[in-house]
């Protein structure tokens, strides 16, 4: 008789601390936990790319830029989008972020239907992120242009 794999839900405490001392990241998704694979170097490029020119963009402003390692909460979820702003105050410690203003997933042939559905959703119930970009590592640019980052870009406030 075959046996049965039980799944083990964890918490969101669990994952939080567990995630921590990985050495692999892991998505978070209604207690399942996902085991990220790498990236590609085209992967890297756009998305460090992406980066800089946000970040350039938004100096001077009170907006964060991030990269890949820290974590976008959302309802019962935590994903790791390759970019993200957020104009809200952060701690130097923080995990993850609850207010992301932008968020940006390079989309790659092994994540492309992931990231356009579950991610896709996920990120637009997130209040404060009114730009979900999704670029394809297979092209050289992405479609984001400066015009449509100052439109939602954070100003100082006076």
């Amino acid at each position: 008789m075959a046996s049965v794999r039980r799944i083990e839900w964890l918490s969101v405490e669990d994952y939080l601390v567990g995630e921590q001392a990985a050495e692999v990241r892991h998505e978070y998704v209604a207690g399942a936990v996902y085991a990220m694979g790498g990236s590609t170097a085209r992967h890297n490029l756009l998305a460090l790319g992406l980066a800089a020119r946000v970040h350039a963009h938004l100096s001077g402003s009170p907006c964060e830029t991030f990269i890949s390692d820290i974590k976008v909460r959302s309802a019962d979820a935590f994903y790791y989008p390759d970019v993200v702003v957020t104009c809200q105050p952060v701690a130097p410690d923080a995990v993850y972020l609850t207010e992301p203003t932008m968020i940006v997933e390079v989309l790659s042939e092994s994540t492309d239907a992931r990231d356009r559905l579950e991610k896709w959703t996920a990120y637009r119930a997130v209040a404060r992120a009114p730009i979900t970009t999704l670029a394809r590592s297979a092209v050289s640019s992405a479609p984001l242009s400066r015009e449509r980052i100052a439109k939602y870009w954070c100003r100082r406030t006076p």
